[in-house]
């Protein structure tokens, strides 16, 4: 079943408004440089992804939402305050899950889409994802060697 890709675009929007919101929050509460330098990487990314999203939205004739804000208790019913409580090991682990989701929904977009430039697209961005969960793991392996 195809979805029409004005649909696809809007949902992956939203998605990466979520992460480009909760990378920026992990940011400033991150403990250290290097994790504040990676998760302010990551943000930028996510910035980019959504204005790429809303460009060819816009192209489509959509009109955008303002859907940027984080709401306090997250896509998993935890706030990004008491996820890093948690610990640095915990923040990594729900930021690794977070990107997930996002290449999860990005895998069954390609299958649901008719169009070729959408997939194309998708398809680029399942890699950039898959590049953060890469940097994500090394950075959790790093805390857990030190521990």
């Amino acid at each position: 079943m195809t979805e029409p890709v004005n649909q696809v675009l809007a949902k992956a929007l939203k998605m990466e408004q979520f992460r480009y919101n909760f990378f920026s929050l992990l940011e400033e509460h991150a403990d250290d440089a290097e994790s504040r330098l990676m998760f302010l990487e990551i943000a930028k990314e996510e910035e980019k992804h959504c204005d790429m999203f809303m460009l060819e939205l816009e192209m489509m004739g959509e009109e955008i939402a303002d859907e940027t804000d984080y709401k306090p208790e997250g896509a998993f019913g935890v706030s990004v305050t008491k996820i890093v409580r948690k610990g640095p090991s915990m923040v990594l682990l729900y930021a690794i899950l977070v990107k997930q989701k996002i290449i999860d929904f990005y895998i069954a977009s390609v299958d649901k889409s008719d169009n070729s430039w959408t997939k194309m697209f998708i398809t680029e961005l399942i890699g950039h994802e898959e590049e953060h969960v890469l940097m994500l793991n090394e950075k959790l392996v790093k805390i857990q060697n030190a521990a």
